[in-house]
């Protein structure tokens, strides 16, 4: 799905099951976590035979087109979808949702997607000490969702925006050598 930086986005990236919304008819997506960017859709049509098709995401604008010609008329080989926002009641209050809508439509499909999901925000928790100190509280804490090989750049950032600057050379080419020899490591 996203091929260039497979890599940094894996941890980001899973398959998610819709549920089908009668009342928007529709699939919405009840799991956990935000939804950031949709990859391959997979309509499964159950019968004899069974497809698992991969359905084509559409704008609005060609959907309607596509869907009204007979030429071009969405099958359960060659699925159509298009999505939009739904306002759900999930107690206590509304929630805006993604509503994908599938074209053909069966009672007993099912909707698989690729998804990328957007990260949770970090923090970190801490109680202050008997002599005013700083002591991390791992329970609440949440730490970052990212790429191993981005650990370096993000602790480097969080120096500089903390003020604080490494001039020393040696110091620098210390951890140079540590981050290549942790390349190195994970390459084998």
């Amino acid at each position: 799905m996203f091929k260039d930086t497979t890599y940094k986005l894996y941890p980001f990236e899973r398959d998610a099951s819709f549920t089908y919304n009668t009342v928007n008819l529709g699939w919405t997506y009840q799991g956990a976590g935000i939804i950031y960017k949709l990859g391959d859709i997979i309509s499964t049509y159950p019968g004899n035979p069974t497809y698992n098709s991969i359905t084509e995401l559409v704008s609005q604008s060609d959907f309607n087109k596509i869907t009204r010609s007979r030429l071009t008329t969405p099958t359960v080989q060659y699925p159509l979808a298009v999505t939009t926002q739904t306002t759900t009641l999930i107690t206590p209050s509304l929630v805006q949702q993604l509503l994908v809508k599938v074209t053909p439509f069966a009672a007993d499909m099912t909707l698989n997607i690729n998804c990328l999901f957007a990260p949770t925000a970090p923090s970190w928790e801490f109680s202050i000490g008997t002599q005013g100190q700083y002591i991390y509280d791992t329970g609440p804490s949440v730490n970052f969702e990212l790429d191993v090989s981005e650990k370096n750049n993000l602790i480097i950032n969080i120096l500089k925006y903390a003020g604080v600057i490494i001039n020393d050379p040696t110091i620098i080419q210390v951890a140079s050598q540590q981050i290549q020899a942790e390349e190195q490591n994970s390459k084998m």
